[in-house]
């Protein structure tokens, strides 16, 4: 019989904290910010918007990316380091099938690597499942957005043909969902970590009792997962002697989401819910789209009275300076959302070492809509695994689904390929 085999099922830390009777958003307040044993745990986030981008005010000339316009936040922010930026990678479906100029329409292609019509399962989706055969979190993934969707195919995020993962564009239901429950008073958490420290002692006990009758190598497996145990008994250290504890967010005063002047508002709430929802260990993946795949939307909050896809086309003539504005702040919220992730320590790292961020357009530029070259942008090394340094690295035109390829094996997924038609892991950014 094997006996420590029997011991892991009924000792495993997930089987302890399955008896404890607690709600799933009450266990990461309790939980937060321990290092896995495994390694660190990494996170996954896309922020994609459209229309295009001024590329010579984002690209480098030379291998090493340069504080552009477009990129002002991430050096106001000191960020520059943590950048790696991937040029010359293409949206190739588009292009094999006499789309090249279609740059709205790539939008659910955008992290699925297939072409129109045929978005299968999207990288969010198979990163979030990945990590949900090693753990159980409340939220597998979140898909959110901002702005109601037009009749544009404008998701990014897909768990199969024809089936999109729906954006919550509303904070306060995301909110509510993710937190209901979590805003117990001390006393009753001090009582649930009381009650879960006593199943602690206890097992702690009955394994100590049942290794001695073991030989020894098996009692070092007990000692190991003895060790476990010892790690779990520091989730549940009182929140004063827990650096940088999790803590319940708040939103802040009570906007009118109908309102366009309220999307800077609107946008911080729901970057600020994911960044706590990867401090609590809540979720791990998140996919923020903050409008459709047609951006015909007003940018008030600019001082432009032009729609973005207006001044998108007209970006290399008399539209220049306002095309760059609203990239630019576009730019500074990945680059708030980078901010907060780098302000987290985790060990000898911050949680944005532990994450990469990846942000997408879906055209090159508004002009064109050519689907080439796409200005793709990557944040954080996703716990050492990406080479970042601020580093620019420069392809021959290639699909950019080696990159979705390369993104997917950072989090030990197995592949050669990601989508259909276009085989290979881009090199160079590991």
């Amino acid at each position: 019989m094997n006996v420590i085999g029997l011991s892991k099922e009924r000792f495993s830390r997930r089987a302890l904290l399955k008896r404890l009777g607690v709600g799933a958003a009450v266990l990461p307040l309790l939980n937060a910010n321990q290092a896995s044993a495994a390694g660190p745990r990494k996170r996954f986030m896309s922020y994609t918007w459209n229309n295009g981008l001024n590329l010579k005010d984002f690209h480098p000339s030379g291998d090493m990316i340069e504080p552009k316009a477009l990129l002002k936040p991430f050096v106001d922010a000191n960020l520059m380091s943590k950048l790696l930026m991937p040029i010359g990678l293409n949206y190739t479906h588009w292009i094999d099938h006499g789309e090249s100029s279609k740059g709205h329409d790539t939008f659910p292609g955008l992290l699925t690597g297939c072409w129109r019509g045929t978005p299968n399962v999207s990288l969010d989706y198979v990163i979030a499942e990945q990590i949900a055969k090693e753990v159980q979190l409340p939220r597998k993934l979140l898909t959110l957005g901002v702005r109601p969707y037009g009749s544009d195919p404008a998701r990014t995020s897909w768990s199969g043909p024809g089936r999109e993962n729906k954006a919550e564009l509303d904070p306060y239901k995301i909110y509510d969902e993710l937190f209901a429950g979590a805003s117990l008073p001390p006393v009753e958490i001090e009582n649930i970590r009381a009650r879960r420290q006593s199943v602690i002692d206890f097992v702690r006990a009955d394994l100590t009792r049942f290794g001695s009758r073991l030989g020894v190598d098996d009692r070092l497996k007990i000692d190991a997962h003895l060790s476990s145990i010892r790690e779990l008994e520091a989730d549940l250290a009182p929140p004063s002697a827990q650096s940088g504890s999790c803590q319940v967010p708040t939103l802040g005063t009570k906007i009118d989401l109908s309102d366009r002047a309220t999307t800077p508002a609107h946008t911080k709430m729901m970057l600020d819910l994911i960044v706590m929802a990867f401090k609590c260990d809540i979720s791990r993946v998140a996919t923020f789209d903050p409008v459709d795949g047609q951006m015909n939307s007003p940018v008030p909050w600019l001082g432009i009275s032009d729609l973005h896809h207006k001044v998108a086309h007209a970006q290399n003539g008399g539209k220049y300076a306002e095309k760059l504005k609203i990239d630019g702040w576009y730019f500074s919220q990945v680059a708030y959302v980078a901010k907060q992730l780098d302000q987290i320590v985790e060990g000898d790292k911050t949680l944005l070492d532990n994450t990469v961020i990846l942000s997408a357009n879906a055209m090159e530029d508004g002009t064109s809509h050519y689907v080439g070259n796409i200005p793709f942008l990557l944040l954080g090394s996703c716990g050492g695994y990406f080479r970042t340094g601020g580093r620019a690295v420069r392809y021959a035109r290639l699909p950019h689904n080696l990159m979705l390829a390369a993104l997917a094996q950072a989090f030990g997924i197995n592949v050669t390929s990601f989508g259909d038609k276009y085989p290979g892991v881009l090199t160079g950014l590991t």
